[in-house]
């Protein structure tokens, strides 16, 4: 009788969670977001969407996301475990 209630719990708490799931889907389907560069090498990303004006709502104005990763330890030769440490990092979008 016990293993029944559990397993009726655990049923309960993943449909919940599947409701849960679905409903942030469609809350951000209506802000649609697109990938321009997703550079592995250089651990870059630029997205961009289009988000309604703060000064007029008619209006929509592109915002850009630029999401950088910098790998903390990493050589300039990496095939080098003795190599120094990588210090200067330059990421120019054009070369992205």
């Amino acid at each position: 009788m016990k293993s029944s209630w559990l397993l009726f719990g655990a049923l309960a708490v993943c449909l919940e969670a599947a409701f849960v799931a679905a409903t942030v889907l469609t809350a951000t389907e209506e802000v649609k977001e697109y990938v321009l560069v997703d550079n592995k090498c250089k651990c870059a990303t630029v997205t961009s969407k289009l988000i309604p004006s703060k000064d007029n709502p008619e209006e929509e104005v592109l915002e850009r996301n630029i999401r950088i990763t910098v790998p903390l330890l990493s050589r300039q030769n990496i095939s080098d475990p003795t190599s120094p440490i990588r210090t200067k990092f330059v990421y120019r979008l054009s070369e992205l």
